[in-house]
């Protein structure tokens, strides 16, 4: 079973897949994990997975937040490596810091940013880039701290951190 969001009908919509049954190694008693990501705007999407979850016998529901300074890291480094930049030439501790706040796609869109910034200048991409590419951009945490801290405050004592 599969539970997805759809964000323009904000709606949850369940699938189930008959034919689990005929693949071979599934059985009837076999444990298939079910997903839901909500986003911001989706919060009434997760009062619907928990009731669901109580009604199927999950006794937890996981949620993720922001990532913490040493994912922002990692995911700087991810995201220069996947544009053929060697992470280890920026200093990536001051990236992480200063992208507090940042969804891990936030910090992709830095990246490009930076570097349509650093190929416009006619330079080689670095920190100071990035780093402008941060500042100048403020995160959705921000924009819409409101709705954030309420999705925060609703998780709390319902959910599992998943870190």
């Amino acid at each position: 079973m599969a539970l997805r969001s759809r964000t323009s009908e904000r709606r949850l919509a369940v699938e189930s897949n008959p034919t689990h049954r005929e693949h071979p190694g599934f059985s009837d008693r076999a444990w298939h994990p079910c997903l839901s990501i909500c986003t911001v705007e989706e919060d009434e999407a997760l009062q619907t997975l928990r009731t669901m979850s109580v009604e199927a016998g999950v006794d937890m529901s996981p949620v993720v937040d922001l990532p913490r300074l040493e994912a922002r890291r990692q995911i700087f480094s991810i995201h220069l490596a996947k544009r053929k930049r060697a992470p280890e030439k920026f200093d990536l501790d001051t990236l992480a810091e200063a992208s507090a706040g940042f969804s891990g796609a936030e910090i992709e869109q830095a990246v490009i940013a930076a570097l349509c910034e650093a190929f416009s200048a006619k330079a080689e991409l670095a920190t100071c880039h990035l780093a402008s590419a941060v500042k100048t951009s403020p995160p959705l945490s921000v924009t819409m701290s409101e709705r954030v801290e309420a999705l925060r405050q609703w998780a709390n004592g319902r959910c599992v951190p998943a870190d």
